[in-house]
């Protein structure tokens, strides 16, 4: 039974009366699913009506704590603040000059487009893939495989409401396709266009805002037409993203990465210590916040910005951060870091697959496959989304990735934090122009004399 109801007038009708049928089986299901968590997980306590009021305070509270900024650090003055009209001038602040973008540099983006090859493109075929009608049973897929327990938007309406609703009004299933096929013209509901904003810690000082990444609680309906670009971007992007990037891409994983680190370490250390092989782990402050509009409207039609909780923006970001890797990959100043006296082949990893390294020792060999062909280029850079390790070889090609690092900031008001980027030798040696440097530039030092792991 329908609860939303045309009136002759035009006006929407909501039947209180099934609204409330609604809401017990929304209830119902998320009843069945606590007593499922409860087997699986030997809770001892369970959240229902009136019962275990000393559990649920404690479980309020701890959120409450949890989500609340209980003091800052002025960016000012340095001062602390507590009381909460002065934490939230200072927030309002911290986001309005966040937000505000600074010129780029049009030199700068020309610079960083000039590094990817002419065929990087995509075909018409693929363009148009983009942006074909959405049919009802690519949409009913979409809404079916929608997670359960995300928060909602404003709007207040999670994805279980939408499934239940698309099962059984066929007049929401038609208006939902309505506005989705309007979007893909550019055509948005304006609530599309505000969201809440939540602060989630991620690690330093929590009294400074930088370290809290701020989280976008979009509606729902929006993140159904970002899913589906993103579902659709998803079968074209490993055509424009170098091979490099595993970060939201399909059929890469960040296990690539570490088993390509690991790789590199225990070549350093046992076929050559004595290289200053470093890496460099960039850290990016306020990563998807940053981004000029205009830096992707160059290639990209964009009217709604990247925002954190959308579906679509790890894809936009990657597209974003393409031109500075490429930049990366083609500087004939960085030389990166192969495996000295080993072969690879081409089997399990698209980067640098199965191998096996030579050590002084031939009885030390590690084995790990016997399919070989000829070493493969060196490895100059992975990527998982904006978590950019950069291999260098000597101190000389530090001032040459600072130089590509700027220019990428010119051009998108990219910004590097120094203080959180760190520099690991890959030998576990210190070696001591390195050392130098990182004390110069305000960069964390780790090698095998480092009390702490790399975080």
């Amino acid at each position: 039974d329908a609860v939303l109801t045309q009136s002759g007038s035009g006006s929407i009708l909501v039947d209180s009366s099934k609204l409330k049928e609604l809401d017990q089986l929304i209830d119902n299901q998320i009843q069945k699913e606590t007593r499922e968590c409860m087997l699986r997980s030997a809770t001892r306590w369970h959240e229902l009506g009136e019962r275990n009021n000393k559990y649920c305070y404690r479980v309020i509270k701890e959120r409450q704590s949890e989500q609340t900024i209980q003091s800052l650090k002025c960016y000012a003055t340095g001062s602390v603040l507590v009381n909460s009209d002065d934490i939230i001038r200072e927030e309002r602040g911290f986001c309005q000059e966040l937000y505000t973008p600074d010129l780029i540099d049009d030199a700068a983006v020309d610079s960083l487009l000039a590094s990817i090859p002419d065929d990087v493109e995509l075909s018409p075929e693929d363009s148009d893939s983009l942006t074909d009608s959405i049919l009802i049973d690519t949409l009913q897929n979409l809404v079916g495989h929608t997670p359960v327990g995300n928060s909602p938007g404003l709007d207040g309406l999670p994805f279980e409401a939408y499934k239940y609703l698309f099962k059984s009004l066929a007049d929401f299933r038609t208006m939902l396709i309505g506005i989705l096929n309007d979007a893909l013209i550019g055509v948005f509901p304006p609530s599309w266009q505000q969201t809440r904003m939540v602060l989630l810690f991620k690690k330093g000082d929590p009294m400074l805002l930088k370290n809290w990444r701020p989280l976008s609680l979009i509606n729902s309906d929006a993140k159904l037409f970002t899913k589906l670009l993103a579902n659709r971007l998803n079968t074209v992007l490993p055509q424009l993203i170098n091979p490099y990037q595993t970060g939201f891409m399909p059929n890469r994983l960040i296990s690539d990465n570490r088993w390509l680190n690991q790789m590199f370490t225990t070549n350093a250390r046992d076929v050559a210590p004595g290289i200053p092989q470093v890496a460099v782990l960039l850290d990016q402050e306020k990563t998807y916040d940053r981004v000029h509009p205009d830096y992707l409207r160059i290639s990209i039609p964009q009217s709604r910005g990247l925002r954190q909780g959308d579906p679509l923006s790890p894809l936009l970001f990657n597209l974003a951060f393409e031109p500075l890797l490429r930049s990366i990959l083609s500087c004939s100043g960085l030389s990166g870091v192969s495996l000295g006296g080993g072969a690879v082949s081409s089997a399990v990893c698209p980067l640098v697959p199965s191998v096996w390294i030579d050590t002084p020792n031939s009885s030390d060999r590690d084995f790990i496959s016997q399919s070989v062909v000829t070493p493969p280029s060196p490895v100059k850079l992975l990527s998982y989304a904006d978590d950019l390790e950069v291999f260098l070889t000597v101190p000389g090609e530090w001032p040459v990735l600072k130089s590509l690092i700027d220019c990428y900031g010119l051009a998108s008001n990219a910004k590097i934090n120094l203080s959180k980027t760190v520099l690991v030798c890959l030998s576990g040696v210190g070696h001591t122009e390195w050392v130098d440097i990182a004390q110069s530039e305000g960069l964390e030092w780790h090698d095998s004399g480092s009390v702490s792991a790399v975080r």
